[in-house]
């Protein structure tokens, strides 16, 4: 789920708060989800959720997002990626007709 946003400041960032609801899902529901916020060049800082069952809100601090190099002035998308495994287990992606989510909001705090 990539969603392309206004050219945003995010350089007094505090943290990002998620809000989402599970529909439903396969037996082997998500795990995890890959959080990526990119810049103008691409560059990216991320972070990693384990989704838990009873949990529709998810706050990521700032100091949690991981990753160096990236333009904090001039964010351009949010990616998210659910995953059954951890994110590093490439073939674990999560196909569209294995999960229904509802993400009702996501909120940058600054």
């Amino acid at each position: 789920f990539k969603l392309k946003i206004p050219t945003t400041d995010m350089s007094n960032l505090k943290a990002l708060e998620i809000e989402m609801d599970m529909i439903k899902s396969s037996e082997q529901g998500p795990d995890w989800v890959r959080l990526l916020i990119l810049d103008r060049y691409n560059q990216l800082r991320y972070t990693h959720i384990e989704l838990q069952k009873h949990r529709s809100v998810y706050r990521i601090e700032a100091d949690d997002l991981l990753g160096i190099h990236i333009d904090e002035n001039n964010i351009k998308s949010l990616e998210l990626v659910f995953w059954k495994k951890p994110w590093y287990y490439q073939n674990c992606k999560i196909n569209s007709d294995s999960i229904s989510l509802t993400i009702k909001s996501i909120n940058i705090l600054k």
